[in-house]
């Protein structure tokens, strides 16, 4: 359990070393290690030399920090709590978790090695977890709710330079606020949980504690398509509304959704439609609805291609000199609140929200005392507060952090590329995002896409050989891949969203989105068994979903892999008939099951009830 006496901070059991606080100011940056702390019922405090006065309450393993301006007004960049070494490197795996889908995989490790999908000592973002290769003590370290504005940064702090031997641990808090006199702000809640609970079960635990604490009631997962993928931003209505006429026919209308992406709008700012689409956007909307769909629409509401579009105050530059909408700004959040109620007033239920992450890139805003997660978490507010609670909002490009709470999905992977790459990258991601899924909102794994050489009979000019890690790299899918990630998507549990054109799919193409469509969406995403004792640099292999009683199991390699499934791997359950890719398989006396898959093969089996 945390603790903390006259400056220090302690996690017994666990090897670390002493935790020192410090403030990382404009122009200076403050130790506390030497402040006079005055304890009182529980809390401590103290002042520093510039007047900030800090407060620290410690409720069982969740740190509480609370500060309070003086007088002189100051920009606090970053809040620091650095734990000195005492662990060793060969002694653990490390969970990373990265801020965004677009920054880093998210998974599990060895600490201080790298792998095709992993740097060395990667930032991990609201979640770290530190598990030990041989039995012991889990550390698990957390964000908790409510967001006060702030990311939470967790990271190996290496002695060597070769990230070998000892290490401790840093905390940082990114803040990028302006503190005015007087001024009163928090840290967002730390938990510091030292446990022998299995890791997959602590952070599951971890997405209880974030269930507990939500106010919104779930949405039933999306079904849709998007343009994007196929059509990149040469769509227009008549693609769309000729998509739902085929799709409403195949699927016989379990496809939902139907969402326009980037190539609707005039411009990035400009959020009125251009030539392709009909002035009046209530018109298509109408026409999707009449056919039983949900019409659905992207949007990046802070980004902006013309800063003469707008009052110059309400416009700021990112550091490459691309412009931002500033929603500071109380006008610009009041032109951002039109424009999503306009777009929902038109008929859009389904909202894809992207690229707000641009704003991590400005240097300033006009009001920068929420915090630059503030600021993201008040455009969600915005956003939320014109859509109204009946619609279903995706936040893609989304910091996880200030989202949780507005938001009724988020993209837990990259974009998905029609190559065997991509499908590698974004299903360790996904596989590592698991206990998010229906506690904090609906993970979206992005699209089921399955055209290739066998499956279409569109053009595909653009190959290359294949790299492990290399995004987008190789062949396009075959359709026993295609099928992989069909299977991999349906384990998630998250939306299923289409995104190739139909019309160019041909028969093998199709029976892959039947038969993806005719799988009962699970309410669980599956766990994956495999996370922390995979090899490392391998994904996750077995992934079940215990209340539905499915597993599946994946070859993501390039080679034959021989897979044993018995009753142990499944809590005592045994494996019974497969449910997708049936395959050849030995049934062992204890009812256990051996199968062999061919690279880039997956199947999916039943397990039956004890």
């Amino acid at each position: 359990m945390l603790s903390f006496e006259n400056g220090i901070f302690h996690i017994p059991e666990t090897g670390l070393g002493n935790g020192v606080l410090s403030f990382e100011f404009e122009n200076e940056t403050v130790s506390t290690e030497s402040a006079v702390w005055i304890s009182s019922g529980g809390l401590w405090e103290t002042e520093l030399k510039n007047g900030l006065r800090a407060r620290i309450q410690i409720e069982k393993d969740v740190l509480h920090i609370s500060f309070r301006n003086g007088e002189r007004e100051c920009f606090l960049k970053k809040i620091h709590l650095d734990f000195a070494a005492g662990l060793d490197a060969e002694d653990y795996r490390e969970y990373t978790h990265s801020r965004l889908f677009l920054e880093q995989t998210s998974g599990v490790k060895p600490v201080g090695m790298s792998t095709p999908f992993f740097e060395h000592n990667p930032p991990s973002y609201m979640v770290y977890l530190l598990a030990p290769r041989s039995g012991g003590k889990n550390l698990l370290f957390a964000a908790l709710p409510p967001h006060q504005g702030d990311f939470l940064v967790f990271q190996a702090r290496h002695e060597a330079k070769s990230l070998n031997g000892r290490f401790g641990l840093s905390v940082t808090a990114e803040e990028d606020r302006d503190l005015k006199p007087g001024m009163e702000f928090r840290l967002s809640p730390v938990l510091f949980r030292v446990s022998e609970k299995n890791p997959l079960e602590l952070l599951e635990d971890l997405g209880d504690a974030y269930a507990a604490l939500r106010t919104s009631p779930l949405k039933e997962r999306a079904v849709g398509w998007n343009s994007w993928d196929q059509f990149h931003t040469d769509i227009s209505a008549a693609d769309v509304l000729e998509t739902q006429k085929r799709l409403d026919a195949f699927s016989e209308r379990k496809v939902r959704c139907y969402v326009v992406d980037d190539g609707w709008q005039i411009a990035y700012g400009a959020w009125f439609p251009n030539l392709k689409f009909p002035a009046d956007l209530s018109e298509f909307c109408r026409e999707i609805t009449a056919g039983g769909g949900i019409p659905g629409i992207w949007t990046a509401p802070l980004c902006v291609d013309n800063r003469y579009m707008f009052p110059h105050e309400w416009i700021v530059s990112t550091t490459d000199g691309r412009f931002v909408l500033d929603i500071t700004r109380p006008e610009a959040a009041q032109y951002l609140h039109s424009v999503y109620r306009r777009l929902h007033d038109a008929g859009f239920r389904y909202f894809k929200v992207d690229f707000t992450t641009r704003i991590l890139d400005v240097p300033r805003c006009y009001d920068m005392s929420m915090g630059r997660a503030g600021i993201l978490r008040r455009t969600y507010e915005i956003i939320r507060s014109a859509i109204g609670p009946e619609s279903y909002f995706l936040g893609c490009c989304v910091p996880y952090e200030p989202a949780f709470g507005l938001v009724d999905a988020v993209r837990t992977t990259a974009d998905i590329q029609i190559y065997w790459s991509a499908v590698q990258i974004n299903m360790t991601s996904a596989s590592a995002r698991w206990w998010m899924h229906r506690r904090l909102w609906n993970n979206d794994s992005d699209f089921l896409v399955v055209r290739g050489e066998e499956t279409s009979c569109a053009d595909f000019p653009n190959q290359s050989p294949f790299v492990p890690g290399r995004y987008a790299s190789g062949p396009v899918l075959s359709k026993r891949e295609a099928e992989s990630l069909a299977l991999a998507l349906h384990m998630t549990g998250g939306d299923l969203m289409f995104s190739d054109n139909f019309l160019k799919l041909n028969d093998a193409g199709r029976k892959i989105l039947k038969d993806a469509l005719a799988l009962p969406p699970l309410d669980e995403a599956a766990r994956p068994l495999d996370l922390f004792s995979a090899p490392a640099g391998k994904i996750p292999s077995v992934w079940f979903a215990p209340g539905a009683g499915k597993a599946a199991v994946f070859n993501w390699g390039e080679e034959p892999a021989q897979f044993e499934l018995g009753a142990d791997l499944f809590g005592g359950r045994r494996p019974g008939d497969f449910f997708w890719n049936r395959k050849e398989a030995e049934r062992g006396p204890d009812g256990s099951l051996r199968i062999v898959l061919v690279p880039h093969e997956a199947a999916g089996i039943e397990i039956l009830l004890k």
